[in-house]
């Protein structure tokens, strides 16, 4: 009678899902800790961490703690297999959040929709990423919407008839530049010329003297914070007048620390508003600042919102996957995060959501305009 007791007990145990043995859910984190996107992958990683202690400081999931197992992928496509690989098969976790860019998270994103493992990218915009992947999912705003939300708001807010295209040769640089391309037309923008240059690129003199004799209202500047703050600094030394209009590569203090005061002025498109009236985002923003003694950017704000729309998912559905990746798609104007709301996800798992454009006042971030036309937001 004993013995049967026992292995009806052990039965039961066996049963009992990974996480309700352990009294924690574990969810999984990657993100480029070192390497040449280290700040942004440390920054992505204090927002992640920010989103855990605030779930379970409100009882975790369920009554069960998250504990978030994190691995630095270095920016590399083959580290994040290798990662995803341990986070699916050593440490078993429920879901994964993304807080890398493109390369790495588009590398891994096919592998864990084969092994049904929920993903969420964050920041990596490129549409492969979900694209036909059941368990794969994007608040990452979609490269082009950037383009065509800058766009709109040249002609819109800062009227401008005439533009110039600096463009990164790179993924992010084209497809953001596409964008805008397309789109600045349409509203009534000449674009006068297109100028190329490398990722890492640090001497834009030439290229801006060129721009400055072009003359135009705007300069459409697709770019990383290191080259972004290059192109600020190198700008203003040369007496070009032309609003420089950027995207979310530009939303870090590192560009600050780098370009000081060139900054000013410089617009974005970009997810995070620091003017929000949302209570998370001014939760959000002020946690983060007392902790880090620095002011959020949008990577950490995308990572934080990263492990919110899991944990709510995860708490709605239970740790299926199944039933987790229908709780995120089936997501209708969420608001419990620092950038929302979510308005909606479409059949890819493409985030649907209000583009907040920024202008830089006294070396920071302040709210100029959000773009709220479903026909230039939607994915």
């Amino acid at each position: 009678m004993k013995k049967a007791i026992v292995a009806a007990c052990l039965a039961l145990v066996l049963c009992l899902p990974l996480a309700a043995l352990a009294d924690e859910v574990k969810i999984g984190f990657h993100a480029p800790l070192t390497g040449w996107a280290a700040a942004d992958g440390q920054s992505a990683l204090r927002g992640a961490q920010l989103a855990v202690e605030f779930i379970n400081a409100d009882g975790g999931i369920n009554g069960n703690k998250v504990a978030m197992v994190y691995y630095d992928d270095r920016i590399e496509a083959k580290e994040s297999v290798i990662v995803a690989r341990k986070l699916i098969e050593s440490d078993r976790v429920v879901g994964v959040v993304s807080g890398s860019y493109s390369t790495p998270t588009r590398a891994a994103a096919p592998i864990y929709d084969r092994n049904k493992v929920p993903y969420i990218s964050t920041i990596g915009t490129h549409p492969e990423i979900p694209m036909n992947r059941d368990y794969v999912f994007q608040i990452a705003v979609m490269s082009p919407i950037h383009g065509r939300v800058g766009a709109w708001m040249a002609a819109e807010t800062l009227k401008a008839k005439s533009a110039v295209l600096l463009v990164m040769d790179n993924d992010f640089g084209s497809a953001v530049t596409d964008g805008f391309r397309i789109m600045a037309p349409k509203y009534g923008i000449n674009i006068l010329k297109e100028y190329n240059y490398p990722l890492g690129e640090k001497d834009f003199r030439s290229l801006l003297s060129n721009i400055k004799n072009d003359n135009p209202d705007v300069l459409w500047a697709s770019g990383y914070y290191e080259e972004a703050a290059q192109i600020a600094k190198q700008a203003k030394e040369l007496g070009l007048k032309a609003t420089i209009i950027g995207q979310e590569g530009y939303d870090s203090p590192k560009f600050f620390e780098l370009a000081g005061d060139a900054t000013n002025g410089v617009v974005i498109t970009t997810n995070l508003d620091r003017g929000s009236q949302s209570p998370m985002a001014q939760k959000f923003l002020a946690e983060f600042f007392k902790q880090h003694k620095v002011a959020a950017d949008m990577v950490a704000a995308s990572a934080f919102d990263g492990m919110l729309v899991m944990a709510h998912a995860i708490k709605t559905a239970g740790t299926k996957p199944d039933d987790i990746a229908k709780a995120i798609g089936e997501m209708k104007n969420f608001e419990g995060v620092a950038t929302g709301p979510l308005l909606a996800f479409d059949a890819q798992g493409v985030v649907t959501r209000y583009i907040p454009v920024q202008i830089v006042k006294d070396q920071a971030f302040t709210s100029l305009t959000v773009c709220k036309d479903p026909k230039l937001i939607t994915p």
